[in-house]
Formats: structure tokens, C-alpha cells, sequence
């Protein structure tokens, strides 16, 4: 998908981070972003209203992550980025 493609070409670009959000939920994006960038340069997004919240938090929680990177991406890496 073009996300692939997407995460290729931010790879070498430690200050762009990723966003999983909008798209249909393919099984294997956020595994591929977080081997890829490291879940720390991966954010949630929720696309909304343009998608439903279930289908894409489900990117997410339905990945073969560890529980550590998962809380980065759903809320951490944003607190850390915006210093909150």
C-alpha cells in the first residue's frame, strides 16, 4: 500500500513522524511503521469524521506490538512532543 511506500521514503528523516490514521486498516501497517521508523516516530490519528474511531484505533490495538510501544503510539509519543 502506499503507506509502504510512505514510511520508505520518511525512514532516513528522523525528524518526520508517522501518523496511522485515515485508510483502510491493512493488516500489517503499524507492525511495518514501528520496524521501520521505531514507535517513536509513529502517532495515532483518527481520521475522524472521515473514518470511524473503531477502525482505526483497532491499527493499533490489534498489532503485534509490545504494550510499551502501543502506549507510545496512543498517546506518549504526543505528550512527549508536546511536552505535556
Amino acid at each position: 500500500g502506499n503507506w509502504e511506500m510512505g514510511y520508505r521514503i520518511v525512514q532516513d528523516l528522523p525528524n518526520i513522524y508517522a501518523e496511522v490514521a485515515g485508510g483502510d486498516p491493512e493488516l500489517g501497517q503499524t507492525e511495518m511503521g514501528v520496524a521501520m521508523l521505531g514507535a517513536d516516530r509513529i502517532v495515532y490519528g483518527s481520521d475522524a469524521p472521515g473514518r470511524s474511531f473503531a477502525s482505526q484505533i483497532a491499527k493499533v490495538r490489534g498489532a503485534d506490538i509490545s504494550d510499551g510501544d502501543r502506549a507510545k503510539i496512543l498517546g506518549g509519543n504526543m505528550q512527549r512532543m508536546l511536552r505535556l
